[in-house]
């Protein structure tokens, strides 16, 4: 699928646009989504508003109780290290609360238990504050700023938790080839783009904030923000009038969403 060049922003911006502002890493999964997206009156534009950085992982001492994942970013990144790789193996269950990152739990040879009736990581605090025997240790990698505190959640809970951040979000608007933009096309984007965005993460959001500046430009009003679960609808709402959150926390579900807001 064929994105906007960035060297040509300048020349041409389309009448009607399908923002989608997911990270460089993210694209292989995301274009199978988004091929099918490309319609004659409307324009698909790629704006990474994140970037994630693998963080080298401090390991507490035993093994734990569980392991609780809310992504696929922290599913990865801390399995890439072998001791906590064993540690998943040798935990009671490890848990969480996305299709996909069970998925990937999967891939990486961990039989993950899937809370399907959780749609976000606060459901999924409170369904393990439920369903989990204390006293417990759960191990959680996280991002080193989540959007949702699961480490406090839990322990209101009774839970003894080892938090062990995994990854970091870059936020920052790019180009899709990883310049950053510049003043000029920054200027013209915010008076002729509109549409609609998508936003999956609120470091989506922050990234996207930062060289736009959409509350203070005609973005805020001219695009309608496309967003996946509570977290990322609190953080668009301070900068966009139009906010609508997807059927469900999933990529296809905010792709369908957003689709039905540019018909």
């Amino acid at each position: 699928m064929k994105r906007q060049p960035s060297r040509d922003l300048l020349k041409h911006v389309p009448r009607l646009t399908l923002i989608w502002t997911r990270g460089l890493q993210d694209w292989a999964v995301d274009a199978p989504v988004l091929s099918g997206s490309a319609a004659a009156s409307w324009d698909l534009l790629h704006i990474p508003c994140v970037e994630i950085r693998t963080l080298p992982l401090v390991l507490p001492q035993g093994t734990p109780d569980y392991v609780v994942i809310t992504s696929a970013n922290a599913a990865k990144r801390a399995a890439d290290n072998p001791a906590f790789k064993q540690s998943m193996l040798a935990a009671k269950q490890v848990l969480t609360h996305g299709a996909k990152t069970a998925k990937a739990l999967q891939a990486l040879g961990i039989n993950a238990t899937l809370v399907s009736s959780a749609s976000t990581a606060a459901d999924l605090c409170t369904w393990l504050g439920q369903n989990l025997q204390k006293p417990a240790h759960i191990w959680l990698p996280v991002a080193a700023e989540p959007a949702f505190d699961m480490a406090a959640g839990l322990a209101a809970l009774g839970f003894a938790t080892s938090v062990l951040p995994c990854y970091e979000t870059l936020a920052e608007a790019r180009q899709a080839n990883r310049e950053p933009f510049s003043e000029a096309l920054v200027a013209q984007l915010q008076q002729e783009l509109t549409g609609v965005i998508c936003f999956a993460s609120p470091s989506a959001v922050a990234g996207f904030a930062r060289v736009f500046a959409p509350r203070s430009h005609a973005l805020g009003r001219s695009l309608h923000a496309c967003v996946i679960g509570p977290t990322t609808e609190a953080a668009a709402v301070a900068y966009f009038e139009r906010v609508t959150v997807a059927a469900e926390a999933s990529i296809e579900a905010l792709v369908a969403k957003a689709l039905s807001l540019l018909s």
